[in-house]
């Protein structure tokens, strides 16, 4: 016995209707995804910057604390952790994990919101946040454990520049999705 075939899509409109209906159904099925411009991520990446340097910038004077990580006294560590993770960038504990964790770039390449690390034999021992460069300037926040939260032009330190390792990328420390979402909301 022959059974008839009945075919929605014989039909060139029919067929291309049917096709729309279930490309529209497969993706409300999928995850949203969100679209921001790279213009919105660079104004993103600006803004939080800007809070980074500001929030760190209130911690001048704040007690040097061996281990520190709250606002009531910091260790050098401490104080990139403190800052950073408080708009809501991940970051290690220590400066050796800090330092590991961001892209390298070269001392006269870092801009306010980098971080510039300290140590011998490529293994940092201490970190500051770079808050202003220019022509002889490279002045730099970080917790000293003689005088507290400071910033200081260590251009014009034998001491700090004896010990100077490299600098790390602001930018590599930003997940990309929490610059979307910043980007979202500006």
């Amino acid at each position: 016995m022959n059974t008839p075939r009945i075919s929605v899509c014989s039909h060139p409109v029919v067929g291309s209707l049917a096709l729309g209906i279930a490309i529209l159904l497969a993706s409300a099925c999928s995850p949203p995804r969100v679209l921001v411009s790279q213009h919105r991520l660079d104004r993103g990446t600006e803004a939080l910057r800007d809070r980074i340097l500001s929030q760190g910038l209130q911690l001048l004077g704040t007690p040097y604390l061996r281990a520190g990580k709250q606002a009531g006294g910091f260790d050098c560590s401490g104080l990139i952790y403190f800052i950073f993770t408080g708009q809501g960038i991940p970051m290690g504990h220590s400066a050796q994990q800090q330092m590991l964790a961001g892209e390298v770039i070269d001392v006269d390449d870092a801009v306010p919101g980098d971080l510039i690390f300290f140590g011998s034999k490529g293994k940092a021992s201490h970190v500051g946040l770079v808050v202003d460069r220019g022509a002889g300037v490279l002045q730099v926040l970080h917790s000293s454990s003689s005088r507290g939260v400071i910033s200081e032009n260590i251009l014009r330190s034998d001491y700090w520049m004896r010990r100077l390792l490299h600098a790390t990328s602001f930018h590599s420390y930003i997940p990309r999705e929490l610059l979307a979402m910043r980007a979202e909301a500006d």
